[in-house]
């Protein structure tokens, strides 16, 4: 097949720019999709950062599975666009890519007739699951005997053409130990007048058999603000992507025309979702993608970018685009050319890495909107994880962008990153845009910076950051941005030489990836560094000599709104502060560059930057809790003594304290607020790291007040409704217990964790056949006697992780009984 001029043209400039990562193999004239490196590291084991080893057959978010031997397939379900429009109305793939060596060598497959292929197996079966859309409904597409056994169809849901219930459906999940699937899907209502989109799920009881619909939630539609003078393309909802948590519930995330990528709770495994929020995430109209390792983390894929500012369409700015645009299809795409990654350790609390897991090596390409296709970009993503814990990732679209990259998720968890341009601009990005769309939704791409020799040195190059001169430039101040792990503290440090004719500099700290010429991006910022032609900046103390390298250092402790960010001039303590002036929730990963100069002139260089992450502090050790208030006894009286058998009291630690809640980054987009919560949530364990995130844990600070329950004589107490799920699925016959005390046990001297009045009754968790030890003591907190236990309570000698954490109990009033006489036992 013979390629395009143009295309084989672009190609050409895009596998010269591949970096040190591969040197991809010509492309076969019978699938230009099939490029795969030439060299690839000899094992698994020796993979780490990422790696890139090939394309896909397709855009990605579909099609990646590992079967049970560890066989991995990429097979070509068609692209997105031929999906939805019903050009490829049987949903067979085409052909398939597989590996026998975890994604590290592929070789290309056809398939047989009528192999239908999916992308979810179970758990408990090892059958294969995908559900399509058809012009009549939803079939649930199932094989028997394997991936390479018999495969059938059946419609599980019939709507209307174009109906509510019609559109992309990703990729199954198996919740509740594997016995119920649950396929996240998105309504296609936008070739309609209202075309608004929605998320849900259909999920199935009985392997894919028959399915059920919950209900359907999106987030509100873009609205012009400070930094957008108009509208964005409207996604209220998209693309959303699913992970059960431990407590039970399943979180979801999904796509908007906001800032931030949206979430949702369900509490019944997908049946139904709550009102979404704002979630801890920047992403706008990009794909999220979140899953379990194995080793219980979670890994988060997405794009943490933010997109050029939107302005009014009009006469003035038509230039600029070429065309207008009302908010119901996207003018130009410019947040989609880096992907990221980011693993949680404690079920999605806290967040390290937001660490570049792909940058597109096209990002600079000037013919980069004339290579034919559709969407263009490295957004949508899909997962898998192979052998030694490592992960392959398919990513992006477009035969000339989409990839398959392989990292190990240790890697998102290390704390320094330094470059020189040793690999020259492959960590960087440096592109601007020229004016007029090319294509669909595309810009021609330019470099804003280049690298110049070292003035100093023949053996290296610096980074010169000057105005833009050419006058097709969509914004002339040249940019340059780096990624480094995200630091909720941590110290950057820039070796810099202002230029002898520079008009000035922009250096900001940033949470995300913004555009390098974006003009909004130092307002963004939790902190920028203002530098004047003259070396003056806006921080007092903070100096640089116009012609002289100098090496700034900015050292922060917290990135809270207000924190004092010490900036350092060649090592000189307390050179001056910075005061961010926003907050960032995960902590600061990037570096912003930027030329401030309102005409030509001869910029600033940059030899080298490194960034550390300071370990958060060890977690402060318990305070004893205060004693308990006990009934006054008679002058003389020796106290009461614990009845015998009864572990001596113990000074137990105070609950743990709820964290502060953190203020959601400022941001165009309402604020992130508190997800109603259904149950009673936990206190949380005190946070190790000032990277803490409030979801997905209940994030309503009312939610978590104690409850309390009237206890009568011989009653029960439904457990889970006041108390914390197990962290594991909670066993069929743990139920909660009423225990009478016996008559005459002293008050407050009970084994059991409760007031013990001669009418009250005490409470414990029995699975049965477990033997348990509780020798926790309450706190006794003043009339109506409620009972606040103090943190956790072991539940079992045998089984450490079944663990409540109690609510609290009111008991029934009763009269004092009265003083009990001096015990003789010891």
């Amino acid at each position: 097949m013979m390629l395009p001029t143009s295309t084989s043209r672009s190609l050409a400039l895009l596998l010269a720019s591949l970096s040190l990562l591969c040197t991809p193999a010509p492309l076969t004239a019978a699938n230009p999709a099939l490029v795969f490196p030439a060299k690839v590291p000899a094992t698994i084991t020796e993979v780490n950062a990422p790696v890139w080893v090939g394309r896909p057959p397709t855009d990605a978010g579909f099609g990646l599975v590992r079967l049970v031997n560890g066989e991995i397939r990429a097979y070509d379900y068609g692209d997105q666009v031929s999906i939805l429009l019903r050009h490829q109305p049987d949903h067979l793939p085409k052909n398939y890519i597989v590996s026998l060596d975890n994604g590290l060598t592929w070789d290309s497959k056809s398939v047989a007739p009528n192999h239908m292929a999916a992308d979810a197996r179970s758990p408990v079966t090892n059958e294969y699951v995908r559900l399509i859309t058809k012009e009549d409904g939803v079939y649930a597409i199932r094989s028997k005997g394997g991936m390479d056994g018999q495969w059938s169809q059946h419609r599980v849901w019939e709507t209307k053409v174009r109906g509510p219930e019609l559109g992309l459906i990703r990729p199954a999940v198996f919740i509740r130990e594997g016995k119920r699937i649950l396929a996240p899907f998105t309504t296609m209502r936008r070739f309609e007048p209202d075309f608004l989109n929605q998320v849900g799920s259909f999920y199935s009881d009985d392997e894919g058999a028959t399915w059920q619909r919950s209900n359907l939630v999106a987030a509100p539609p873009h609205k012009p603000n400070g930094r957008d003078k108009s509208v964005r393309w409207q996604n209220e909802a998209y693309e959303p992507t699913f992970v059960e948590l431990k407590d039970g519930r399943v979180w979801m995330l999904f796509r908007t025309s906001q800032d931030t990528h949206y979430e949702s709770f369900s509490e019944n495994g997908g049946a139904t979702w709550s009102e979404p929020q704002p979630s801890p995430f920047y992403g706008t109209l990009t794909m999220p993608t979140i899953r379990r390792l194995r080793d219980g983390k979670l890994l988060f894929l997405w794009n943490n970018t933010t997109p050029l500012p939107e302005f009014v369409k009009n006469a003035a700015t038509a230039p600029y685009l070429g065309r207008a645009n009302d908010g119901q299809g996207e003018d130009m795409f410019t947040n989609r050319d880096v992907i990221h990654a980011a693993i949680s350790s404690d079920d999605g609390k806290t967040w390290h890495g937001f660490r570049e897991l792909y940058l597109n090596p096209a990002r600079n390409d000037r013919r980069y909107a004339e290579t034919g296709g559709i969407d263009r970009s490295v957004h949508q993503s899909q997962a898998v994880e192979v052998a030694e814990g490592r992960v392959l990732v398919a990513l992006g679209q477009h035969w000339l962008h989409r990839s398959l990259v392989l990292f190990n998720p240790a890697w998102l968890e290390e704390r320094e990153r330094s470059n020189s341009f040793a690999n020259d601009l492959d960590d960087w990005s440096v592109q601007g845009f020229l004016r007029g769309i090319r294509g669909h939704c595309a810009l021609n791409r330019f470099e804003s910076c280049a690298l110049v020799p070292h003035p100093d040195s023949a053996e290296k190059q610096a980074l010169l950051v000057k105005r833009v001169a050419d006058g097709n430039a969509m914004y002339a101040n040249a940019g340059a941005v780096w990624n480094f792990p995200a630091a909720p503290a941590g110290t950057f440090e820039v070796r810099i030489r202002l230029q002898e004719k520079s008009a000035g500099a922009r250096l900001s700290l940033i949470d995300r990836w913004l555009n390098p010429t974006d003009p909004t991006a130092h307002t963004l910022a939790m902190g920028s560094l203002q530098i004047k032609g003259d070396g003056t900046t806006n921080v007092e103390g903070v100096k640089l000599t116009p012609g002289q390298w100098h090496t700034l250092t900015f050292k922060w402790a917290e990135c809270a709104k207000g924190t004092k960010c010490e900036v350092q001039v060649d090592g000189q303590p307390a050179s001056g502060t910075l005061n961010f002036g926003r907050e960032s929730r995960h902590g600061i990963s990037y570096a912003h560059f930027q030329s401030a100069a309102d005409e030509g002139d001869e910029g600033f260089l940059i030899e080298s930057v490194r960034a550390t992450v300071t370990p958060p502090p060890a977690p402060p050790a318990a305070e004893p809790a205060p004693a308990p208030a006990a009934t006054p006894a008679p002058a003389g009286a020796p106290a009461p003594s614990p009845p015998t058998g009864t572990p001596a009291p113990a000074t137990q630690p105070a609950p743990a304290p709820t964290p502060t809640p953190t203020t959601p980054p400022a941001s165009t987009t309402p604020s992130p607020s508190p997800v109603p919560a259904t149950k009673p949530a936990p206190t949380p364990a005190p946070s190790t790291s000032s990277n803490t995130s409030k979801s997905p844990g209940k994030r309503d600070s009312a939610s978590a007040s104690p409850r309390s329950f009237e206890v009568a004589p011989g009653g029960s107490v439904d457990g889970s409704r006041w108390c914390r799920e197990p962290q594991r699925p909670q066993p069929p016959d743990l139920a909660w217990k009423l225990h009478r005390v016996p008559e005459g046990t002293p008050e407050g001297m009970s084994p059991w964790p409760c007031d013990v009045k001669p009418d009250c009754h005490a409470f414990s968790a029995v699975p049965s056949g477990t033997e348990h030890l509780l020798v926790d003591m309450i706190r006794w907190l003043q009339s109506p006697r409620l009972l606040s236990p103090t943190g956790y309570h072991p539940m079992s000698l045998r089984d450490k992780s079944i663990c409540h954490e109690f609510a609290s109990i009111t008991t029934p009033a009763a009269k004092p009984a009265p003083a009990p006489a001096p015990s003789t036992t010891s």
